[in-house]
C-alpha cells in the first residue's frame, strides 16, 4: 500500500516568469529559495511556512493542459517501485 508522508513541493507552469515572480515576490511577499536557469526551462522555488512543501514555478510547461502538478515523498521508495516494476 502507498502511503505518503508529505507533498515535497507543488509545481505551477508559468510562460512569463518575471511576471509571475512580481506576482509572488512584490505581491505574496515571498522569498525564493532556489533560482535554475536549465536548458528545458527556468524554475523558483519557495519555501511557503508553516507548509513544509516547496512552491515551484516552472517555465518549458503548458499552464493550460500541465496544470499543477505536486510531489509526493512515500515511507518506503524501494517498496513502491517494486510494485510497479515490470514482470518477466
Amino acid at each position: 500500500m502507498l502511503k505518503v508522508t508529505e507533498i515535497a513541493f507543488c509545481c505551477y507552469a508559468v510562460t512569463d516568469m518575471p511576471r509571475a515572480r512580481v506576482f509572488y515576490e512584490g505581491m505574496l511577499g515571498l522569498k525564493p529559495t532556489t533560482v535554475s536557469d536549465m536548458p528545458g526551462g527556468k524554475w523558483v522555488e519557495y519555501r511557503v511556512r508553516p507548509i513544509r512543501a516547496g512552491h515551484r514555478l516552472v517555465t518549458g510547461l503548458d499552464p493550460k493542459s500541465d496544470g499543477c502538478s505536486a510531489a509526493l515523498e512515500v515511507e518506503d521508495f524501494d517498496a513502491l517501485s517494486r510494485t510497479f516494476a515490470p514482470t518477466a
